[in-house]
């Protein structure tokens, strides 16, 4: 489900005015943040020409190579979040309904 995005005059017209006043509906503020792990194939020594399949779960990724052998490798290095401003915010109503997701810059 995509989300609309509105633009600053649009999120201050439903947040009631000039301020960050809240809107009655709101019940719930999400807010999202970016962050990454790497996988580096050539320090984990993996031929991407031998992979058949791959997924990444719990921050691990699993390759199953053509040969059909299956192997688990943990990630090479990942990226804290900046946790100083969100990335995203989504402002929902009582029934998880968004009333506005404001970017980041």
């Amino acid at each position: 489900m995509s989300r609309p995005i509105y633009s600053e005059d649009m999120i201050n017209t439903l947040l009631e005015g000039n301020g960050r006043n809240m809107p009655k509906e709101l019940v719930n503020i999400e807010v999202y943040y970016k962050s990454s792990i790497v996988f580096d194939l050539s320090e984990l020594g993996i031929d991407p020409q031998e992979v058949y399949d791959w997924w990444v779960k719990y921050k691990t990724l699993h390759v199953i190579y053509i040969d059909g052998t299956e192997a688990k490798y943990e990630a090479t290095s990942w990226y804290d979040s900046d946790n100083k401003f969100p990335d995203e915010s989504v402002l929902l109503d009582k029934d998880d309904v968004e009333l506005a997701v404001i970017k980041g810059d």
